[in-house]
């Protein structure tokens, strides 16, 4: 299997009192539907470069969780969450070896902002769901539509308006992009959780493997 490195999120248990990094139990069945090892890496990792390389990880997942606070100047982060540094990290890493990126949600939104996106903050978009228009031709050949069915669990989207350069559209609903692809540095997102599917959509499995090349 390919080794895929993860980032985690940050629960709280108001039990205890506690605060876990964590990945849900969805992500891992996906995992193995996609065939990956997942190498998991948090935010107290001292040095998440050394740590990619020497886990041998070949491509980057950022996923969902708790919202970025990301903030740059001139390319460089200059306030943020520890996560968001960590992952910003990483980010550049994998940009500047060309090795395979997937944003999910969170992950979508922050590689959006790392281009030199924005923002928008909506309402009324958590557990819903809606179709998106697919507008890349190799990617309707894989689901065989111009359309797909996908959830919601977000409260920040991407306006058409603030769109980056460098990231193309794939998928989109009115004046909202909800996937991004750059096939130069090898990035895939979607806005949606395509492990909370409860069935799977085998398309979106042969659309990952097929272009971080698992």
């Amino acid at each position: 299997m390919v080794r895929v490195a993860i980032t985690t999120r940050k629960i709280k248990n108001p039990n205890y009192n506690e605060i876990y990094n964590a990945i849900s139990d969805d992500w891992l069945i996906y995992f193995n539907k996609l065939k990956i090892e997942p190498i998991l890496i948090t935010d107290k990792q001292t040095n998440p470069i050394e740590y990619f390389k020497k886990a041998k990880c070949k491509s980057l997942f950022l996923l969902n969780g708790e919202n970025t606070k990301i903030k740059l100047k001139k390319n460089k982060i200059i306030k943020g969450t520890p996560r968001d540094y960590i992952e910003f990290k990483l980010l550049n890493y994998c940009l500047k070896n060309k090795l395979p990126i997937l944003g999910v949600c969170r992950g979508h939104q922050f590689i959006n902002l790392c281009f030199g996106g924005k923002l928008k903050k909506i309402s009324n978009h958590v557990n819903k769901s809606h179709n998106v228009e697919i507008s890349n031709d190799e990617i309707r050949k894989i689901f065989k539509s111009n359309y797909l069915s996908v959830n919601s669990y977000h409260n920040y989207c991407i306006s058409k308006f603030n769109k980056p350069k460098a990231l193309n559209v794939w998928a989109s609903i009115d004046d909202t992009i909800e996937g991004y692809y750059n096939k130069n540095y090898k990035i895939l997102t979607m806005m949606w959780h395509p492990e909370r599917r409860k069935i799977t959509n085998l398309n979106e499995i042969k659309l990952v493997r097929k272009f971080l090349k698992l």
